[in-house]
């Protein structure tokens, strides 16, 4: 891991924040904004207050402040029903009803570019 592999990431973020046609958007609380703009996190369930469109895991949704305001793009693990049934909850409660997805965030960092 060098330059090249950051130089990579970041035309990836670039692309997906740029490129990648937005299929729904996913609106979350103050506190995933200040993980997500500070800390450079993933956008975990428990910061999801909210849910519009239809797409499937692997779509590039909007992410939303709770103004409305975009502030972020990636490309979803989770399809829209699945964030429904998820959002707000910790990832150790979703482990128990869904083992397989215990470490899964709902935008991983590397697939999210923050405005």
């Amino acid at each position: 891991e060098g330059p090249a592999s950051m130089g990579h990431e970041q035309a990836r973020k670039l692309w997906i924040g740029l490129a990648g046609l937005s299929r729904g958007s996913i609106t979350v609380d103050d506190g995933a904004v200040y993980a997500l703009e500070r800390d450079g996190a993933s956008l975990l369930p428990v910061g999801v207050t909210g849910v519009d469109g239809t797409f499937d895991a692997g779509d590039t949704v909007n992410v939303l402040d709770s103004k409305g305001q975009l502030i972020a793009r990636g490309i979803t693990r989770y399809s829209s029903d699945d964030i429904w049934r998820i959002h707000g909850l910790r990832l150790e409660v979703i482990k128990r009803f869904w083992p397989d997805r215990d470490d899964c965030p709902v935008i991983h960092r590397d697939e999210l570019l923050v405005f």
